[in-house]
């Protein structure tokens, strides 16, 4: 069942227990006589919360065995297919984990392999005494350390001929422990190839989602230098250092970009992070659960909760609630125009008490209502389209809850619910009333981020169809700052040229008082990055927007 390449020192054993029947090492066997009971629990559910779970597979720590057990669920029609195939997926990884540790790549001890109807069980010794390496750079960055860790890892692995078809951050375990080596461990080796020798392909591709993970942590300029590290200690014959980190880092663009475009498709869908809902009153929508990482942002009180579908069904029980005016404390109305009803509410979501913002767009005559009745309404575009800004590390406020009313295929009505940020103020206030009192370094601040969120909406394609400075926010985060883009309903996923998508912005600041021509052509430079001609794309925007010389 199981290839025992590389545990050639280990006599293998067969035990079959409560229906199981498990292939073991003479550890393994000890374990499974040891903690029996311990077992069972875990794979009944009773041993307490899993540490990592999804829908096939959960994950459970054999508290004082110093092992972890990991249990396949197998019973799906396509699973079973899968299985037909390649076998059990435990099986699979314990095939992976004896041939990577006889190559001597660091990876969790083997332990026992289970296989049941409908399920598989694989047992491991803990790697090491660690921390998943996305929560070590959470907290500490990405140290000298971490650098020389992962290079010990890489090196052998592509050695090996090894390829993790899934190598993230997050099946990484790194040890920084003051009485263990330092050192990094490769976890989930289920999606995990072995090849006789690797092409420099395949280490270009392989690489690429990793550096992808990385980059929420270092810059363009430290992954070089890893791949420059990297590559010191395995040279590839035939290649450039230089060329090898710039197809590297290439093929990590790709492949965030369809990582980033397969999340934005699971936004409307239920999952670990968004539930669809169906309410009283005809009502329908989507919720946001909880974010994929923490993000640090002391002025919300959301973006790290975790909600449950169970409490937002309880929260928006009387929808029309939520719009009728409000009478709270610190609740008003904002807008209240025939074509949106904006008020400002607090709302209790599970444990969690939320000041929101819950936006109204009532129903629409004559082709508008034929329009609607063929696409997404407003409220989910805008739902949508600010979880794929937050994706992508760009900033607005973050939706909550989107719901519609439909009659027949008509829609009636729509809500979006967003956190509030009611310490932020427009764009145009911030600069009148407070930008003038402020240090230099708010001043460039604010220049370089507006620059630099037009530079990342356009390279993401998105293009902002009201973006005007009442649609910006501007928050007051101590020296520096920090912007939030509002009503999103008006992006747009669309191809746009340098010169329209810098007109659109021109004309939003063109007007500002209190902000110089220095103070514009810093917003532009930041725009267009390190590259480009500013000079004469300025002249072109500035004949455009009849802002020449201002």
């Amino acid at each position: 069942m199981a290839d025992s390449a590389g545990r050639q020192s280990d006599t293998l054993h067969t035990v079959v227990r409560d229906g199981v029947r498990w292939t073991a090492t003479d550890a393994g066997r000890e374990l499974l006589a040891r903690a029996g009971e311990l077992i069972a629990r875990a794979l009944a559910g009773q041993g307490g919360p899993p540490v990592k779970a999804n829908p096939l597979r959960r994950v459970y720590r054999l508290d004082e065995q110093n092992a972890f057990l990991k249990r396949f669920d197998e019973s799906s029609l396509s699973s079973r297919l899968k299985r037909l195939v390649r076998g059990p997926a435990a099986a699979v990884e314990w095939s992976q984990l004896c041939r990577a540790e006889s190559a001597g790549v660091a990876v969790p001890r083997p332990l026992a392999v289970g296989v049941a109807p409908g399920e598989s069980i694989l047992i491991t010794e803990s790697c090491l005494p660690g921390v998943g390496l996305n929560s070590y750079l959470d907290a500490n960055g990405f140290t000298h350390a971490a650098r020389e860790a992962m290079i010990d890892l890489l090196v052998p692995a592509y050695q090996a001929g090894l390829l993790h078809d899934d190598l993230h951050p997050g099946n990484i375990l790194f040890s920084d422990m003051p009485d263990h080596p330092r050192r990094m461990c490769l976890l989930d080796l289920q999606k995990s190839r072995f090849r006789d020798s690797l092409s420099t392909r395949d280490i270009i591709d392989n690489l690429a989602p990793l550096m992808a993970g990385l980059s929420s942590w270092l810059s363009a300029e430290e992954l070089d230098d890893l791949l420059r590290a990297y590559f010191e200690r395995h040279p590839l014959a035939g290649v450039d250092p230089d060329d090898f980190g710039v197809a590297v880092l290439a093929a990590a663009v790709e492949h965030d970009d369809r990582l980033l475009r397969s999340r934005q498709r699971a936004i409307l869908r239920t999952g670990k992070y968004f539930a669809r809902v169906r309410l009283p009153g005809g009502w329908r929508g989507h919720v946001f659960l909880r974010r994929r990482r923490q993000w640090a942002d002391p002025a919300s009180a959301a973006i790290n909760a975790t909600f449950s579908p169970a409490d937002w069904q309880a929260a928006l029980a009387d929808v029309r609630a939520l719009i009728d005016r409000p009478t709270g404390e610190g609740e008003r109305v904002y807008k209240d125009s025939p074509s949106t009803q904006v008020v400002r509410r607090q709302i209790q979501v599970g444990p969690h008490r939320l000041d929101v913002f819950v936006k109204r767009y009532p129903f629409r005559w004559r082709l508008a209502a034929v329009v609607e009745c063929l696409r997404r309404s407003r409220a989910k575009r805008a739902f949508r389209a600010g979880h794929a800004l937050l994706m992508r590390g760009l900033p607005t406020v973050l939706p909550l809850a989107c719901l519609e009313r439909r009659v027949g295929g008509v829609l009636v009505e729509s809500v979006l619910i967003t956190e509030s940020a009611a310490d932020a103020l427009p764009l145009h206030r911030f600069v009148r009333e407070q930008l003038p009192g402020q240090p230099p370094a708010v001043r460039r601040s604010l220049a370089d981020r507006l620059g630099a969120a037009m530079a990342t909406l356009r390279s993401a394609g998105f293009v902002h169809r009201d973006l005007k400075t009442s649609n910006v926010l501007v928050r007051d985060a101590g020296g520096r700052a920090d912007l939030l883009l509002i009503d999103l309903d008006g992006l747009r996923r669309i191809g746009v040229t340098d010169v329209r998508a810098v007109r659109r912005l021109a004309e939003g600041v063109r007007g500002l008082p209190n902000l110089t021509r220095t103070d514009r052509v810093r917003v532009l430079r930041s725009f267009l990055g390190p590259v480009g001609d500013w000079r004469g794309l300025w002249r072109r925007v500035a004949g455009q927007v009849g802002s020449r010389g201002r």
